[in-house]
């Protein structure tokens, strides 16, 4: 074989293989980009009613982690009723307003500058018209019980929860 060609071949075949391999990293590295958005939301921690509670001064700031989102999963059963407010923009929205004994049952506990909680207002993502009505029937005296499955947070905005598979119906707020 002349050796012009041999060199040639040579050359060729490795080519080819930096090519392959460099394909197969990239396309590694798209699914562990994927995984780690994921995975970089938060550590997913089922909210649990004996789990010793964070709590955070929003006055304070977050320097330790700036504005960074938390998600839980879990359920649990809150009671409240559907109110309109102008809790977190300048629009009025319909939120659902928590019963005060029931706050205790979320998984972090967050006081605004005035002493509020920051959940006893919670956004439901995911809420059916057919709930919407129960929860805009109830009232203070007779307020509907809900069972979520997510809830988020974020440092802009309040709370928004999910009644449903709380990955699918709050994968928009996971992206900020």
């Amino acid at each position: 074989m002349n050796k012009k060609i041999a060199s040639e071949l040579a050359i060729g075949a490795i080519l080819l293989l930096v090519i392959f391999f460099s394909w197969i990293f990239l396309t590694q590295n798209k699914e562990q980009k994927t995984t780690n958005k994921i995975q970089n939301a938060e550590t997913i921690k089922p909210i649990e009613l004996d789990e010793k509670k964070e709590e955070v001064d929003l006055t304070a700031g977050f320097e330790k982690d700036p504005c960074k989102g938390h998600l839980y999963e879990g359920e649990v059963d809150l009671r409240g009723r559907y109110v309109l407010d102008v809790a977190y923009g300048d629009e009025e929205q319909w939120y659902f307003s928590v019963v005060k004994e029931d706050l205790m049952k979320l998984p972090i506990q967050i006081k605004v500058g005035d002493g509020k909680n920051v959940n006893e207002l919670l956004k439901i993502e995911d809420a059916t018209a057919e709930l919407i009505t129960k929860l805009k029937k109830a009232t203070d005296e007779n307020p509907e019980t809900i069972s979520i499955k997510g809830y988020y947070l974020h440092c802009e905005g309040g709370p928004i929860v999910s009644i449903q598979n709380p990955k699918l119906a709050l994968a928009k707020y996971l992206k900020r």
